[in-house]
């Protein structure tokens, strides 16, 4: 269930003997390209299992696609097998770096429950390079503490500009003249890159919108703006909230930042079922781009390790990892993406190498 996998019984289960199995799992939403994968368990082994009553071994089975037949029991298998190299990752590795080309309507958010994981600064300075390209770009923050409107409109914050505010209220209080949805856009003072601001009173309306079940109007809006913005970049709270909720179900991909703390690796695997059950109830073309790295000190040996044990349980690391430095917090300061503040510098060149390899 951790993966929503379409498991089908082939045959009864009789006393405390087994048959074969037949598993069916449906590995689309990682964005596997093998499609549909069987595995297959041998009676012996799970009968054994059964017998004897006892727990399972707990170690965890090395899986290859598609001989899976070495796994000693079903109980054995944990979510972390299903991360395996070359079921998630290697498979994935190759789809990772070209989900968005060819997509003029690509529809990217960013999330993680945890605060303080960097998911503004990178919304932001993935967009302001996309637009520094020649993208027509829109940033969406969800967040009301508003970190990406005051990272692109400065210190005055959105002032009297309609924001994300009216558009939700527009959504509750029926209107025979609705405003269109680009009306709620702002232009901000980079080329290219516009924004829906956010607003310190979102948190009031949430319970509202979600008891009115309000939460695919979001996505209704941006559609209505495919064709006047190459890419969509949407910031969300750190919490799995109404706006998170709708934000995932506008989106066709997922980031998640990871700043290489043993806290934010504990909640990654919640984070992956949560975005798993957003993906089977309300948005089935959602996908899990990748992780990326956050803060990244390549000195320290805790963050290393971190991301090799990551990488090595086959979840999608993105490469280049993006480097702790000063720069980020002057470019807070300034309110300027680094691309605009110092375009040379050694943080600037990961993020337009990582926005490159997404496409």
């Amino acid at each position: 269930s951790f993966f929503g996998a379409d498991i089908r019984q082939s045959r009864r289960l009789h006393g405390l003997r087994c048959d074969p199995w037949g598993l069916r799992l449906d590995l689309s939403w990682f964005g596997v390209a093998t499609g549909a994968i069987t595995v297959s368990v041998k009676e012996p082994a799970w009968g054994a299992v059964r017998r004897s009553g006892s727990a399972p071994t707990p170690r965890r089975p090395r899986l290859h696609a598609p001989d899976l037949e070495r796994c000693n029991s079903l109980r054995s298998l944990t979510p972390y097998d299903f991360f395996d190299q070359g079921w998630f990752g290697a498979a994935s590795v190759g789809t990772i770096g070209t989900p968005g080309q060819g997509d003029p309507r690509m529809r990217r958010v960013v999330f993680n429950q945890k605060g303080g994981v960097g998911k503004s600064t990178i919304t932001c300075n993935l967009a302001a390079i996309g637009a520094e390209q020649g993208r027509r770009t829109l940033v969406v923050d969800l967040d009301p503490q508003g970190n990406s409107t005051q990272y692109l409109l400065g210190q005055s914050g959105p002032g009297s500009t309609p924001s994300l505010l009216d558009f939700f209220d527009q959504v509750l209080n029926f209107k025979f003249n609705p405003r269109d949805s680009a009306e709620f856009a702002t232009a901000t003072p980079f080329p290219g890159l516009d924004l829906m601001p956010s607003h310190p009173d979102l948190e009031d309306l949430q319970g509202k919108l979600e008891s009115r079940y309000k939460i695919y109007k979001l996505r209704e809006a941006l559609e209505q703006l495919g064709d006047r913005y190459d890419r969509i970049w949407i910031d969300t709270p750190p919490a799995l909230n109404f706006y998170t909720k709708s934000a995932l179900i506008a989106a066709n991909r997922c980031l998640i930042p990871f700043d290489c703390d043993d806290f934010s690796r504990r909640a990654l695997y919640s984070l992956l079922e949560n975005v798993q059950e957003i993906r089977q109830d309300h948005n089935h073309g959602l996908m899990i781009e990748g992780i990326i790295v956050n803060q990244f000190q390549a000195r320290a040996s805790l963050p290393r390790r971190i991301v090799e044990e990551l990488t090595a349980e086959g979840l999608p690391v993105l490469i280049p990892y993006l480097s702790a430095s000063v720069k980020i917090r002057e470019s807070h300061q300034h309110s300027r993406p680094v691309v605009h503040l110092d375009p040379r510098h050694k943080v600037t060149r990961e993020y337009v190498e990582l926005h490159d390899t997404l496409g």
